[in-house]
């Protein structure tokens, strides 16, 4: 990763290369579980999270909207 602060260098960065290959420029990468943007915002990865929620709770959402009791949601849950 390239970390450059200054806002006014508009050029590309040249490329790295590990023996012969060059290593590929990506724009987010997943770091200790945090995904890390080229700009350094927060988006791509609230967007991800976001994701992931809605996975792990569409079932309850399924299971609350036919009536299923309360403490049988929370058990789910658990």
């Amino acid at each position: 990763m390239i970390i450059d602060p200054r806002r006014r260098r508009k050029e590309q960065h040249i490329p790295i290369y590990i023996g012969e290959t060059e290593v590929e420029r990506v724009k987010t990468f997943k770091f200790l579980g945090t995904y890390i943007s080229e700009h350094f915002t927060w988006s791509h990865n609230t967007q991800q999270l976001l994701r992931r929620s809605q996975q792990r709770l569409y079932f309850l959402r399924r299971l609350r909207k036919f009536g299923i009791l309360t403490e049988i949601l929370s058990n789910f849950y658990k």
